[in-house]
């Protein structure tokens, strides 16, 4: 293609010097009044060789596209070097150029197009020649040559031509620019019909400099033109766009990321769907990034808003944003300077923010601190100085450019802040006792000091009162106050970006370090640790800052690998240098170094050389597992990656040469410590089980589908677990437990599984009937021979387990290792706990010499194994409790218990994951559980739940000294058991605090299968002491009931009881649930009076409920807002359940109101149509302030809600139709909004539905979108009867339409396809009569054309035309004819320019 450019440029330059020749030599004789008739024959002679030039062209082999691209810009380069001829001959190069154009179309050398583009080509718009006004006529006529695509294209280059015309011209020259201005009129005007109207009203939006618009008719033309397109701009405009933002926390944010898109440049969110006709696209949206930015826990939030790629941090906005928050923040400590918790906790997260949005690029701290200096010296706050400067020594890392003119204007900068600020010095009085009051009352210093490394001559002299501070600190280095933990961490602030004395600041941190290993030794579950429980308080580590708490962890974290690879038998860390460096991993973004350490560990554990810190890597995994519950996304991934690398068992038959080497020993390991292996099985469930969502999803997908077997498994039916483990790469009964977490993520977003996936599933697992209808009803459930054959399989079983039990009771206990590693065929299922259970239920109790044996028995298998035996005997008990669960369970629960908690011999935690995830019927579950109960009753485990109980939280500072306390009471308890303790070195872990991933199960199989209630009270209640332990209860409580009440079917009741009854049965369950998961402290209920008083609820009290939850979402929203109307305490600004510092909580306040809300609605007796007719209602009211944000909070409920409790919002968009909106015009359907009428106070129900409608699919993920979609269809033909039905659909389906066609899911594009035939048939419908905006819906459906569906429903659409008025056939005609290419291929209306108009 280059070599035929090249020859095509080469033939036309030397064409282009032989048309030159052929006018300086007509110019002469002109000049001379000679005629001669070689001119005409050497003129026809050019057009000869102009046509064979191009056909050569043609003849190549091209694509059309390219070959109208070649010929356009080889031909404008010509003309444009020809039409650079002295004046004097330009008229006759116009004509020769011409004519030899319309020869080489006539002769179809050339497009139409290419012919007209010369013509225009040779018009001279500066002015300085005159025009040729029967050129121009001709070129009017012959518009018809062109089809639109091409009338298109030639507007558009006739456009760009106008803005040559100089800005003041002549009347003469005004004259000359008539036929000019008569052509652009005709193309305009919509009675022409040449071209799509939607065309001309883009192209004008579209240029730059609309010089044309000078004309008057032009002009007025334009503006007619705009303006005819603003009520079809009304209907694609989401309601209230400026006012929507979304809550991080939200279950569907991740999938409806890609409408909060912005462009970091403008912070504009434009959208390539919306007509370009409604200003408000492309307004800044501010608002929304500031109430993001102000939600904590919002990290992940950035990377899904704003673009990456071409960012000019100066040009930013969002550094404005967090000077609006610290303005605000400063007010807020002048009027209320005794809410110190609230004030904390706004400038952490503005600091947090803040060092965010300047590590991702998108602030330029430069520019910051300009315009925060000049802020700063027009407001009169002073009161927040010292939070100021301490934000400002946190972020000035990024100052990294330390030299040149930029950086003094920084300092100078700085030092005005801080004279402004500080312009009454006064003394401060500072106490060791509060390090972070002083450390911020100090940070002006500690700036000082670190802006002065090395730009002493740069940096202005310090004042007299700032000069004394900084000598305080200095003289401090001179002799380390290693006594002095406040004045360290003042030195670490100093010196953290030092590169000249950070030496300093690394023995600051050693002095630190040092003070949670200096005492003496003692024993920590039987291992030699340093005894000292006193880790660094909270107020410490925040007042080292966010590069020095995560120096010290990250040195913490490597110098405990490198003693433990020196030495492994090396005495274990402190507590207190555990809990500290927990404690530092869940601050800020630091655990990102925790997930990293693992990853590295499990890294170096591979390599060639063996596995030598097995203890450092297990505190790593429980630190992890109990503590760092917020890792970040990556983080999580190399945890996951890692801990799945250690489980997996690769086969090693296509290399034997691996053997023993790398990471098959690092697996040969952990696969013979149970210990290391269940906590790091412990660690892989908690962290994919209560992940969000879309993060479930995208880890399974990747790291467990790859690890499924082909066959189904089961310890009874299915034989020999030797052989199925050779086979097997995974455990089994952990893939089952992940897969049943993607399956609840995927149907609480609403996502299809992949059908392969879905296959894979069925063939490695058996499902029951309510597994099946609860999590997917695609799942294959147990087919109708399962139970014969799972009884068969028992009675074989059980003959093996009376011989197994009759041989132990004769042999010595010596014997029984042997006799089970011997005896037993190794394709049979392993009897030895089933046979020792069944003796001691026959009355013979164990002796610590048979404990022993069986212990022994059990660590001579690889864990694999160890599982396997216990999950054969958790098949075997609940076989023996179908036939009469209740006595059987009570019968043996002595027994039972002896097994779990008295003498260990079944790690409980072990016991409680087996009986929730490997039961495969339903008959099978309901016997565990009742197993379960019976354990859960038995005073033995009461009692290890009230001493679990007497422990404080987690984290804080007692919590370990108290649980070795408890673990060395139970130890020495049962002085003869040699195990009750772990092996590995454990600090948090306890037996019960393990079960908390299979407690969430256990409770919603109890949920699914409706157990009586009094066996569903007594599972809660003794389950729920455990849950103030849970790091994730809304969470858990949410999916668990959304999967629940949000899909029932007709197959658990009669068919004439109502779904909806159904749901109301359950819901007493779920707020008993609710009540036993979710703790809270004294005064921070997240909930309504009525729901925690089980007062008796009646329809009339939905509004106040309503009402009252959504003021507490709403309350959120003002957290860290300074109330502008009062100067007493605003109580929007503490909501009750608001706790302060977020940091290190599940959720942020928003995401805690909203989850919070969500399962108060799904536990709540009333029903969802009251309910959610309450919250619309709230829209309606004239007494709410800021309406909108009300709108925003009410949509945010609602589509947290499952798809059956919108049916409600359906019914009322449904019921709009008819005569509900007769007594309103077709504008005010169209043009009147909601945000016009609540700021009349006079908000109707149209408007507030169809704001509802629109936010609901703005919030909603695409699953649920399209279920109204379904629906829509089939009501909508019938409800529409009117042209005014006909727009209020519009202004409910086009926004739906747009936001399923952004999600960009291939999969949902045909249902686009089908919303646009539904406006057609709508359309059809109504065309019968006579229809007043008929332009407006044709200029509609070419929209629909170019930006959703193509050609793609060509056929149906043409049919649909082909039936409707001439009229409508005329103005449609162009939708009719064939466009090559595809949707948005040949029109986009996704870039707007400034207009004039």
């Amino acid at each position: 293609m280059m070599s035929t450019r090249f020859s095509m440029e080469s033939s036309l330059f030397d064409f282009g010097r032989l048309i030159s020749d052929h006018v300086n030599h007509a110019s002469t004789r002109l000049n001379f009044n000679e005629k001669s008739e070689d001119d005409g024959v050497a003129l026809q002679l050019l057009c000869l060789r102009f046509q064979a030039i191009f056909k050569i062209q043609n003849e190549s082999i091209m694509l059309e596209s390219e070959k109208a691209a070649e010929q356009k810009l080889t031909v404008d380069q010509m003309i444009e070097v020809l039409m650079s001829e002295e004046s004097s001959k330009r008229h006759i190069m116009e004509k020769t150029i011409d004519k030899i154009f319309e020869e080489a179309h006539k002769a179809r050398v050339i497009q139409p197009l290419t012919m007209m583009n010369a013509r225009l080509a040779t018009c001279d718009f500066t002015l300085k020649n005159p025009f040729d006004s029967c050129k121009l006529h001709k070129m009017k006529r012959d518009l018809d040559l062109l089809n639109y695509k091409g009338v298109r294209t030639f507007f558009k280059q006739l456009y760009e031509k106008m803005t040559a015309v100089p800005q003041e011209i002549t009347p003469e020259q005004r004259e000359f620019l008539t036929p000019v201005q008569e052509l652009l009129l005709y193309i305009m005007r919509r009675d022409s019909n040449v071209i799509p109207a939607l065309f001309v009203a883009t192209e004008i939006n579209n240029m730059t400099r609309q010089r044309a618009l000078m004309f008057s008719r032009v002009m007025e033309t334009a503006t007619q033109m705009e303006n005819t397109f603003r009520p079809l701009a009304e209907l694609s405009y989401v309601t209230a766009r400026s006012y929507l933002f979304p809550i991080v926390a939200h279950p569907s944010f991740v999938t409806t990321s890609q409408l909060w898109k912005l462009d970091p440049s403008c912070t504009i969110m434009t959208h390539r769907l919306h007509l370009p006709f409604r200003i408000e696209l492309y307004s800044p949206q501010s608002f929304a990034l500031q109430m993001v930015i102000k939600q904590q826990r919002n990290r992940d939030a950035f990377r899904s808003m704003l673009r990456s790629g071409g960012r000019d941090p100066t040009k930013m906005a969002l550094d404005n944003i967090v000077l609006f928050m610290i303005g605000n923040a400063m007010l807020f400590m002048e009027r209320f300077p005794s809410h110190s918790e609230c004030v904390s906790s706004m400038w952490n997260q503005i600091t947090d923010a803040l060092n965010t949005l300047l590590g991702y690029g998108w602030c330029d701290i430069s520019r910051f601190i300009s315009v925060l200096a000049k802020t700063i010296h027009k407001s009169e706050y002073r009161r927040a100085r010292d939070e100021v400067m301490w934000t400002l020594l946190q972020n000035i890392k990024h100052l990294r450019n330390r030299n040149g003119d930029d950086f003094n204007e920084t300092l100078q900068s700085i030092a005005a802040i801080y004279s402004y600020l500080y312009e009454k010095e006064e003394t401060s009085v500072m106490s060791s006792d509060c390090p972070l009051k002083m450390v911020k009352t100090l940070s002006a210093a500690c700036l000082w000091i670190d802006l002065s490394s090395g730009t002493e001559d740069s940096l202005p002299p310090p004042s007299p009162f700032l000069a004394t501070q900084i000598q305080f600190i200095t003289g401090s280095t001179n002799s380390l106050p290693t006594n002095d933990k406040t004045m360290l961490a003042v030195i670490v602030n100093a010196y953290i970006n030092s590169s000249t004395r950070g030496d300093l600041k690394q023995a600051a941190i050693d002095s630190l370090l040092f003070k949670l290993n200096n005492e003496g030794v003692f024993n920590l579950n039987d291992h030699k640790t340093f005894n000292n429980f006193s880790p660094f308080e909270y107020e410490l580590l925040h007042a080292l800052g966010l590069k020095g708490q995560a120096e010290m962890l990250i040195q913490l974290l490597t110098e405990m690998k490198k003693i433990f690879t020196v030495d492994p038998s090396t005495i274990l860390p402190s507590p207190a240098i555990i809990e500290t460096a927990a404690r530092l991993a869940c601050m800020s973004e630091n655990e990102k170094a925790v997930g990293s350490q693992f990853a590295r560990v499990v890294e170096e554990g591979a390599k060639e050389g063996g596995f030598r810190s097995p203890h450092f890597l297990f505190i790593i995994v429980e630190m992890i597992s109990f503590r760092c519950f917020n890792l970040t996304q990556n983080s999580r991934a190399n945890v996951i990656t890692g801990a799945f690398q250690m489980l997996l068992k690769d086969r090693l038959d296509n290399n034997p040469e691996s053997q023993g080497k790398g990471i098959h020993l690092l697996q040969s390991f952990v696969r013979t410590q149970y210990d290391l292996y269940s906590a790091l099985e412990l660690l892989v469930v908690r962290l994919c089980s209560w992940l969000p969502p879309t993060d479930s999803i995208s880890f399974i997908t990747n790291a467990v589908v790859r690890t499924l077997m082909a066959n189904k498994y089961h310890v009874l039916v299915d034989g020999s677990p030797p052989n199925f483990y050779d086979i097997l790469n995974f455990p089994h009964d952990l893939a089952k437990a992940l897969f049943v977490s993607y399956l609840r993520s995927s149907k609480l977003l609403g996502q299809e599984v992949p059908f392969e996936l879905l296959k894979r599933i069925n063939n490695c697992y058996y499902w029951s009937h309510s597994q099946t209808r609860f999590l997917n009803e695609k799942l294959e459930p147990n087919p109708p021979n399962f139970e014969e054959q799972e009884s068969k399989a028992f009675e074989q079983y059980i003959q093996l387990v009376h011989r197994d039990s009759t041989q132990m009771r004769g042999l010595p206990e010596q014997a029984w290792p042997d006799y089970f590693k011997d005896q037993i065929p190794p394709d049979a299922p392993v009897t030895l706990l089933s046979a020792h259970f069944r003796n001691i239920y026959n009355g013979r109790s164990t002796t610590p010499q048979e404990r022993t044996a069986i212990l022994s028995t059990l660590k001579q298998m690889d864990v694999p194994h160890q599982i396997s035996a216990i999950n054969s005997f958790v098949d075997y008990l609940a076989q023996e409790a179908k036939k009469d669960k209740e006595s059987f369970a009570a019968a043996c629960s002595k027994q039972l218990v002896e097994l779990l908690i008295i003498d260990e011999i079944i790690p409980i935690d072990r016991f409680f994951f087996t009986a929730a995830f490997t039961a495969r019927s339903d008959e099978s579950t309901l016997a565990v559980l009742s197993l379960v109960r019976a354990v859960v009753r038995h005073p033995s485990y009461v009692e290890m739940t009230q001493q679990m109980t007497s422990l404080p939280k987690i984290g804080s500072s007692d919590f370990i000294k108290k649980m070795n306390e408890l673990k060395t009471r139970r130890r020495t308890s049962h002085a003869s058991h040699h195990r009750i303790h772990d092996i590995q070195p454990s600090y948090y872990g306890h037996p019960l605090l393990k079960i908390l991933s299979s407690t969430d199960t256990l409770i919603e199989r109890a949920l699914q299968l409706n157990v009586p209630d009094e066996h569903f009270k007594e599972l809660v209640d003794a389950f729920s002491p455990l849950y103030r332990f849970h790091p994730y209860p809304l969470t858990y409580c949410l999916s668990v009931m959304h999967l629940l009440y949000g899909h029932t079917d007709d197959r658990d009741v009669l068919k004439e009881v109502d779904k909806r009854q159904q749901i109301l049965k359950m819901r007493p369950r779920g707020r008993m649930m609710v009540l036993a998961v979710v703790k809270y402290d004294a005064g921070q209920c997240p909930f309504s009076p009525q729901f925690v008083s089980n007062q008796s609820i009646v329809d009339d009290d939905a509004r106040t409920i309503a009402l009252s939850l959504t003021n507490n979402l709403v309350a959120t929203f003002y957290i860290g807002h300074c109330p502008d109307d009062s100067l007493s305490a605003d109580p929007r600004c503490t909501p009750s359940f608001y706790s302060g510092d977020w940091r290190s909580s599940e959720l942020s306040p928003q995401g805690h109101a909203l989850y919070s809300i969500a399962c108060e609605i799904l536990a709540s007796p009333l029903s969802n149509e009251v309910l959610g007719r309450a919250f619309i209602n709230i829209l309606y009211m004239e007494d709410v302030d800021r309406p909108l944000l009300y709108l925003n909070a009410v949509s945010l409920i609602l589509t947290t809600l499952p798809y059956n409790y919108t049916h409600f919002l359906f019914d009322e968009i449904i019921s709009l139709f008819g005569d509900p909106i007769g007594h309103l015009s077709i504008d005010q359907i169209i043009m009147e909004t909601y945000e016009r009428t609540v700021n009349r106070k006079r908000a109707t129900r149209v408007h507030t539905i169809i704001a509802l409608s629109q936010a609901f699919w703005h919030h909603a993920t695409v699953p649920i979108l399209i279920s109204f979609v379904s629906r829509f269809e089939e009501e909508l033909e019938r409800r529409v009867k009117t042209e005014k039905d006909l727009f209020l659909s519009l202004h409910i389906l086009i926004p739906l339409l747009q936001r399923i066609a952004d999600a960009k899911e291939k999969s949902h594009i045909d249902r686009c396809f089908r919303m646009v035939l539904l406006i057609y048939r709508l359309l059809q419908k109504i065309a019968v009569h006579e229809i007043t905006k008929e332009d407006a819906i044709c200029d509609l459906l070419y929209h629909f054309k170019y930006m959703f569906v193509g050609d793609f429903v060509k056929k149906d659409i043409n049919e649909i035309i082909d039936s409707m008025s001439d009229s409508l056939k005329r103005k449609l005609k162009f939708i009719v004819q064939s466009t090559e290419g595809k949707v948005n291929e040949d029109h986009d209306t996704s870039e707007r320019k400034d207009s004039v108009i």
